[in-house]
């Protein structure tokens, strides 16, 4: 499965208290492919329909520590739903997330 965590940069995650980095390790370990993109980089695919495209990069556990690696695809997707994403509010950007929907 390919999963596509909207989050904060990176490089400025603590990996002790970000329960993102539990989420994304889980997911790798079992064999899933994690995808990265910031909230700003959201956006409405053209046309009216329902979804969504972003730039993201596969998302990788190097040496302890959480890195981005290759270059930058678009992906696309369904306008996300209750029955199949998982949204942790813990920032003003969460909420702004929220609301963009």
């Amino acid at each position: 499965m390919r999963l596509l965590f909207v989050m904060d940069p990176v490089e400025g995650i603590v990996l002790e208290k970000d329960t993102s980095f539990g989420f994304i390790e889980a997911a790798l370990a079992l064999g899933h492919e994690c995808l990265h993109c910031l909230i700003h980089a959201l956006e409405r695919r053209s046309g009216g329909a329902s979804s969504v495209t972003a730039p993201a990069r596969r998302l990788a556990i190097v040496a302890g520590r959480l890195e981005l690696v290759g270059a930058a695809e678009r992906v696309e997707g369904a306008r996300p739903s209750t029955r199949r994403t998982l949204m942790r509010r813990s920032s003003s950007r969460a909420c702004a997330a929220r609301r963009w929907w």
